[in-house]
């Protein structure tokens, strides 16, 4: 059985997500180090949802690996 903040945390995260807030805020939000973590609150069902996110989300990575000096 999960934990009431666990839940609240959840739940917290999905109201964001289903508010179409930026995922980067919610990871902020959540205090995560890597978008991949917040990633998990992410269900998302539909095939073109999916490839639309995964291709916003190689774009966030290869900023930030630009950012933290990394290659693209």
């Amino acid at each position: 059985m999960r934990s009431l903040p666990s839940v609240a945390r959840d739940t917290f995260a999905r109201h964001l997500v289903e508010a179409d807030v930026p995922v980067t805020s919610i990871q902020r939000l959540l205090g995560h180090a890597r978008v991949r973590t917040t990633e998990l609150y992410l269900n998302v069902s539909d095939p073109q949802v999916q490839a639309d996110y995964q291709a916003a989300m190689e774009q966030v990575s290869q900023r930030l690996a630009v950012e933290e000096g990394g290659a693209p």
